[in-house]
């Protein structure tokens, strides 16, 4: 494969799309989880459109990492007490686990996000006009 010249090499730098920045008004822990989010992904995979999201996800993640300290912290009669800090903690940190998968998947970061992906959408097979499954079986509306 022929190498590219120092005037090819600017031109694909130049094309190459920015990383996504964070908001000026993020805490510095977010902050940081940004960046490690932005440098994972493939350059262009996160966009300006993608901003509201990406912001809810590191918000999420922070706190949800402050909560898993606060349960590993915590006694298991503390854990079973539904009254504690420590319970309430892991109740929380639950609906929070289930959230940033669902905006995982959303901003296609999880690992099995690729699953809706053009290329593959096209392999699966619609079932014929004026037809429905039911019950695993196609009948007539």
């Amino acid at each position: 494969m022929p190498r590219l010249s120092p005037d090819a090499r600017a031109a694909l730098d130049r094309n190459r799309p920015k990383p996504l920045r964070p908001s000026p008004q993020l805490p510095d822990a977010e902050r940081k989880l940004w960046r490690q989010l932005v440098a994972a992904c493939p350059a262009g995979h996160l966009t300006e459109r993608d901003r509201p999201l990406v912001e809810t996800w590191v918000g999420l993640t922070v706190a949800s990492r402050k909560l898993a300290a606060v349960v590993a912290a915590a006694t298991g009669d503390a854990l079973l007490d539904r009254d504690s800090p420590a319970s309430r903690a892991l109740a929380t940190s639950m609906t929070l686990a289930k959230t940033l998968a669902a905006l995982a998947n959303r901003l296609k970061i999880a690992p099995l996000a690729d699953h809706s992906a053009p290329h593959k959408a096209a392999g699966r097979r619609a079932p014929p006009q004026g037809e429905s499954p039911r019950l695993g079986l196609v009948g007539r509306k």
